[in-house]
């Protein structure tokens, strides 16, 4: 445990080794923090400091990226402590999930992702990594107070800090198709490359067989979204076996967006459409 001098009053830092440590310290007041970049953010603009900080960078738990065997499937799991450096660079994700490496990369500017992990990104629930693990069909291992399960990343955007404020994501696992790997896109559009938040982050995934579309996911984040699927816009794809004019019209209605002091709602949408019908038609023309 430690103390860190906010110059109005102190805020206590508890640094556990292990998730059992958690429940044991947990105060109503308590914030949990790995890398810390956002809290930092925060308190730049003026948000008061904690008075009880939870650091996860210890808990082993958190650590880790390996293969491991679910079900008689194969996974790619990455423990929620990884910085996003490090899976911009990892052998493992770069070999089986490049999209996410790809979009790691896009992050926040070097400094932050050096500190920043890959759980945090998730936590705050508008990180660009979501898309990206939304196409990717993700799950993550979450820790309850009291053991660990498996949720979808649907469910965990659904979860409330009333519901359960002990909810800690302690990793992120990725299905194993190394086949399907070229046929992956993630684009984020920004006003200034990766060092501010995006105006829209898109992630797409085709399956094509035989000429036609077979599989379609498209999910869309960056900025103040919450990360959403597609869902009409790939039942249209898949139903219409590659319409891509039917497609660009169900994308523009396909998802909730919102106008900003900076970019209106009917340009988001205006923009996620151009790219999804530009990278589909890369993809099926490809395969063609």
């Amino acid at each position: 445990m430690g103390q860190l001098n906010t110059g109005y009053y102190q805020t206590v830092v508890e640094i556990p080794k292990q998730l059992g440590d958690i429940k044991k310290i947990k105060r109503e007041d308590s914030l949990f923090i790995a890398g810390g970049t956002l809290l930092q953010l925060n308190w730049e603009a003026g948000i008061n400091r904690p008075s009880h900080l939870i650091s996860m960078e210890m808990v082993k738990e958190l650590h880790g990226i390996q293969k491991v065997s679910i079900d008689r499937k194969e996974f790619l799991e990455i423990g929620a402590a990884t910085t996003l450096a490090d899976c911009c660079e990892h052998k493992s994700i770069v070999e089986h999930a490049p999209i996410l490496a790809d979009a790691c990369k896009k992050i926040a500017a070097p400094a932050v992702r050096n500190r920043g992990t890959i759980g945090g990104n998730i936590a705050g629930k508008v990180g660009d990594s979501i898309p990206v693990l939304f196409v990717l069909e993700a799950k993550l291992c979450v820790y309850d107070g009291e053991k660990e399960t498996i949720i979808s990343i649907q469910e965990w955007l659904k979860t409330t800090i009333q519901q359960n404020p002990v909810l800690i994501i302690t990793k992120i696992l990725i299905p194993i198709k190394n086949k399907e790997k070229e046929n992956y896109f993630f684009q984020k559009v920004g006003r200034r490359e990766s060092f501010t938040a995006a105006v829209i982050s898109i992630a797409g995934f085709l399956k094509i067989a035989d000429k036609k579309v077979t599989a379609a996911r498209f999910a869309i984040g960056g900025g103040a979204h919450l990360p959403q699927r597609l869902i009409g816009a790939e039942e249209i794809l898949v139903d219409t076996s590659g319409d891509l004019f039917a497609f660009y019209k169900a994308v523009e209605t396909s998802f909730s967006t919102y106008s900003d002091a900076f970019v209106t709602e009917k340009y988001r949408k205006k923009v996620a459409a151009n790219i999804l019908f530009a990278k589909c038609r890369e993809i099926i023309e490809k395969s063609e």
